[in-house]
């Protein structure tokens, strides 16, 4: 639920990834899985990640809040405005805009962290929540290719490029004691589990 594609502010992202995706590609239009092409969708993602590089988000920690389970959640709009992030909101600002252009993906927890899983095919998981890492290591074996994964804190640091943050991502699926579940937005979707209004 928030995952919010529809908020106005993450249109304004797109066009910036359009510009970013023209100079990858030659074309600024994102054509989701319609090409059937893992690479054209590869591209497009990093696309994104570009654009998002671009908009200067300062990594933070856990905000401040009270809870004694989970924690206090920064929407999409609001990190773009503040410039300010932790992972689940970067993952969570980096879905919303893949799931506004039409590729699907999903939040990957781990103990103390998450990232993003992106599918490369038009698919999704038979159900909402999978608790097996193998499942998207699978997914994204050489040869098989129809996820990658994306380390969404490297979009706060400088000098780090789209394939950096595949790479960290990867070494962090691998560590098996450490993975909880995934959560497959596309899935949620199918279940009726909608946008926060």
């Amino acid at each position: 639920s928030f995952v919010t594609p529809n908020h106005p502010a993450i249109s304004s992202l797109i066009l910036k990834a359009a510009g970013k995706l023209k100079d990858l590609s030659g074309s600024s239009s994102f054509y989701a899985y319609q090409t059937g092409n893992s690479n054209d969708v590869r591209m497009q993602i990093a696309a994104v990640y570009a654009a998002l590089h671009d908009e200067g988000i300062i990594y933070r920690g856990v905000p401040a809040s009270y809870e004694e389970v989970g924690q206090r959640i920064t929407l999409p709009d609001q990190v773009l405005s503040t410039k300010i992030g932790n992972c689940i909101e970067l993952t969570l600002l980096f879905a919303s805009v893949l799931e506004s252009v039409g590729i699907h993906s999903g939040v990957v927890l781990q103990k103390g962290h998450a990232y993003l899983a992106v599918w490369l095919v038009d698919d999704c998981c038979q159900y909402s929540v999978c608790d097996d890492a193998s499942f998207i290591e699978k997914k994204c074996a050489e040869g098989i290719d129809e996820m990658l994964v994306i380390e969404c804190t490297q979009v706060t640091e400088e000098k780090t490029s789209f394939e950096d943050a595949q790479q960290i991502a990867e070494t962090n699926l691998a560590d098996l004691s450490k993975f909880e579940l995934f959560i497959d937005i596309r899935r949620c979707r199918l279940e009726r589990i909608l946008p926060l209004p």
